[in-house]
């Protein structure tokens, strides 16, 4: 799955149904999932007010994951 975030200035109606005030920016999320040959299954795209917006991603490294030679 890929990720992309961006910040960008919204459209009029992006504006008005999130209520933003005159400036405020928004955050664009495009979200794709392929499947392991390569087939995408799944794409998304979010618009979210910058100043109510939060990200959290958790990544496992498996090089350095638990178990896999990593020292704890």
């Amino acid at each position: 799955m890929r990720e992309e975030l961006f910040a960008r200035a919204p459209a009029a109606d992006e504006a008005r149904t999130l209520q933003l005030t005159p400036g405020e920016w928004v955050m664009e999320l495009h979200r794709t999932a392929w499947t392991a040959d390569g087939t995408v299954v799944g794409f998304a795209i979010g618009v979210h007010a910058a100043a109510r917006f939060a990200w959290t991603c958790d990544f496992e490294v498996p090089d350095s994951a638990p178990g896999k030679g990593a020292k704890a």
